[in-house]
């Protein structure tokens, strides 16, 4: 039985859907591809947050990623989050 919601958020959509794939025998899973689509669907049902530390290319600071997770631990203090980093080297 699935007990605990997990959120991943990555802008790499192929990622995220795989790690969904991965781990949807273990968790209820959520997936965002941005930061303004993470906080949307952000509710307290969710347990753990997985979150890629740069979330837009663009994002030359990497910093959206940072964002979201003192913008959830502000909300939820109580949530555990973690910081991924799946930037492909060539």
């Amino acid at each position: 039985m699935k007990n605990e919601k997990l959120l991943i958020i990555d802008d790499s959509p192929s990622y995220a859907y795989a790690l969904r794939n991965y781990l949807q025998s273990e968790y209820e899973i959520v997936v965002a591809t941005n930061l303004q689509q993470a906080k949307k669907v952000t509710t307290k049902d969710i347990d753990i947050f997985l979150v890629d530390i740069r979330l837009d290319e663009k994002d030359i600071d990497n910093e959206d990623g940072l964002v979201f997770l003192e913008w959830v631990k502000s909300k939820y203090p109580e949530k555990t989050s973690y910081l991924n980093d799946s930037i492909q080297r060539v």
